[in-house]
């Protein structure tokens, strides 16, 4: 065969292949791209990202280091921070890059979902499916449209990276081969530890289709052999479960038995087995958090059972004739061990971002078992492909309708409450959004609302002060922040909030004594140093303020209001060109704040600078042209200034 035939027939083959792939990236991307005019979420978006001092700084050595040595938000995966950190690094708060970036790693996945299966099976469209199929399945909408959830689709990549290297080394088996299956599962689990269970998902892949252990090799030497290979895989995966669960012991978010009995888990586990096979074929009623049951009916427990173990028996009786589906149910249930439940962390019953590495092994089986059946019926593989792009672009209309629901987080909540009952994160969640839009009746009926299912929520009670203190109810806000308190006395958020009240009030030292407080339970609360230092100044104590607005800058060198007031400690300090310096530093950080054009306004007429004064008050006024004291001040400046001019 001569080699321009071999060029040739290389062609032939490749250009179907890369139509699939252009297919598959086209449904994804029409799906998921609306998200690049979608808001971050209130619901763990702000910790994880815009709100994260961290985060919001950037790549520096510092944020670096604090990636891989601390524990935030009861977890430890340094590689999703780094993610992160790198799209405030190139995009700042610009939420829809942020959401690009996680809709391109989603793409990716897809593209690598079918080039493993596709490698492994020799059959284009039966892995085409599989992968268009975890692309746009509604129940994997959450795992891409939450920003805070990179850390699902991130772990996948670097997970599927290592299955495509893992093809690679089971078709010829070498050190050097290895290494990279071990590289990217360590990557993988530095993003999230729910792919622990790899190991086990490559010894299924061996069985079928790469079938190192079928009827001719499985000898108690040859799965002695392909155990030991997977050792490096397995001691990683146990140490990253030790961390893990540490963790989550240290952050407080492993529930106690007090919180939820075993069997109660146990039962939960089991019916959250069979809703997402429900969700599955039928996605519909998604929702962000579906709350956990205080009880579950026994004909419920009892028929889930049955339905695991009628699927369990079945696939197994079936595995020699059809490998895929015992191997699909076995990917699905082993998946989803980690995160079923039975260590309770967290106060959701399921959730639909578990599902975004499991459903792939409820795919394997559908799609190979249907694959199965129009070969032994003699129907055409047309059928099937016509029957399966129908089925796919039902799936897409579904996918894009829950997509949108991610666009707002007041969209989000108000959709999850018209899809669920009894859900308090869901009013409380909603409640703050309300709050942040200045529909403050509603926030405090969604508060009210929350506290009526859960009336031990303290981030309800410091949403419900929230909403009071935007209405100037003091005595309401104050109530609530000490009831946030004593259901738990560290709440920082709860102690800063507080201190502000009470530092307008004229009571500066429980007002620092709040902050402190605060501070001692979050160290990096940037905020929480500046409040206070605020409270300083208002006590004529400016050294003492500086260097309280110096820890919340080192914290977030972006912190313009905090830059501001230490140009204000610095005016007080008679240190006028200082604080022009930091005053000016607040302009460049934010450009549209009145009080911080005000501020800066005072320092230059304090220094005699009276016509940059006068432009300072005017820019003050323009910003916010019901500022009394900016106009004042410009009125005093530019009589000042036409008095110097007329000497």
């Amino acid at each position: 065969m001569t080699t321009d035939t071999n060029r040739k027939m290389t062609s032939l083959y490749v250009r179907p292949e890369l139509i699939v792939l252009m297919v598959l990236v086209c449904l994804t991307l029409t799906v998921f791209l609306q998200t690049r005019g979608f808001e971050f979420c209130n619901y763990d978006d702000n910790v994880y990202v815009y709100e994260n001092p961290r985060i919001r700084g950037g790549l520096t050595a510092r944020n670096i280091a604090w990636a891989f040595t601390e524990i935030h938000e009861s977890n430890w995966h340094p590689l999703t921070w780094l993610s992160h950190m790198t799209d405030m690094q190139l995009y700042g708060t610009n939420a829809g890059n942020h959401h690009l970036t996680s809709v391109l790693l989603h793409v990716l996945n897809a593209i690598l979902l079918f080039t493993a299966f596709s490698r492994m099976t020799g059959l284009r469209w039966q892995s085409f499916f599989l992968a268009a199929v975890f692309a746009i399945h509604p129940l994997h909408v959450e795992s891409v449209a939450w920003i805070a959830e990179r850390k699902d689709i991130l772990s996948t990549f670097f997970m599927l990276l290592a299955l495509n290297s893992y093809v690679g080394y089971a078709a010829k088996p070498s050190r050097i081969r290895y290494l990279p299956v071990l590289g990217f599962f360590v990557c993988g689990l530095l993003s999230k530890p729910m792919v622990v269970t790899f190991p086990v998902i490559l010894l299924l892949l061996d069985y079928w289709p790469l079938k190192r252990l079928n009827s001719e090799t499985a000898q108690p030497k040859a799965a002695q052999a392909l155990l030991l290979e997977k050792a490096p895989l397995f001691v990683c995966a146990a140490l990253s479960t030790v961390v893990a669960f540490a963790a989550q012991l240290k952050g407080g978010s492993v529930a106690s038995l007090t919180d939820a009995s075993l069997q109660l888990r146990v039962a939960n586990a089991l019916v959250s087995y069979c809703l997402y096979l429900k969700d599955f074929f039928a996605p519909l009623r998604l929702a962000v958090f579906y709350p956990f049951p205080q009880d579950i009916p026994f004909v419920h427990i009892l028929g889930a059972g049955v339905i695991m173990l009628a699927i369990t028996l079945g696939v197994l009786r079936k595995r020699a004739a059809q490998p895929w589906l015992m191997v699909g149910w076995l990917w699905y249930i082993v998946t989803l061990l980690p995160v079923i439940g039975i260590i309770k962390i967290g106060l959701q019953a399921r959730a639909d971002r578990y599902t975004y590495v499991p459903l792939i092994g409820i795919g394997i089986g559908v799609i190979w078992g249907i694959s199965f059946l129009l070969k032994r019926a003699g129907r055409a593989m047309a059928l099937g492909v016509f029957g399966g792009l129908i089925l796919i672009g039902f799936l897409a209309l579904l996918s894009y309708r829950q997509v949108s629901y991610w666009r707002s987080s007041i969209a989000l909540f108000e959709h999850t409450l018209s899809v669920t009952q009894n859900n308090f994160i869901a009013h409380n969640n909603l409640a703050q959004a309300l709050t942040e839009k200045g529909d403050l009746p509603e926030a405090i009926t969604q508060c009210r609302l929350a506290l009526a299912i859960n009336p031990r929520c303290e981030q309800t009670y410091v949403n419900l002060g929230l909403a009071f203190a935007q209405q100037r109810d003091w005595p309401q806000a104050i109530h609530n922040y000490r009831m946030a308190l004593e259901l738990k006395p560290e709440y920082a958020i709860a102690h800063n909030n507080l201190g502000n009240i009470l530092g307008h009030q004229g009571k500066a030292a429980e007002a620092i004594k709040h902050f402190t407080m605060a501070i001692q339970s979050n160290p990096d609360y940037a905020e929480a140093y500046n409040n206070m230092g605020t409270v300083f100044l208002s006590t004529n104590k400016p050294a003492e303020a500086r260097d309280q607005f110096l820890f919340a800058i080192k914290i977030n060198p972006d912190y313009a209001e905090a830059y501001s007031n230490l140009g204000n400690a610095f005016t007080m300090l008679k240190d006028f060109d200082t604080a022009l310096i930091h005053h000016l530093h607040a302009v460049r950080l934010l450009t549209d704040s009145s009080d911080i054009y005000y501020n800066l306004g005072n320092t230059y007429a304090l220094k005699g600078m009276l016509s940059e004064a006068v432009s300072s008050f005017q820019m003050a006024l323009q910003l916010n042209p019901a500022s009394e004291m900016a106009r004042q001040r410009f009125e005093v400046a530019l009589e000042l200034l036409n008095a110097s001019m007329a000497q």
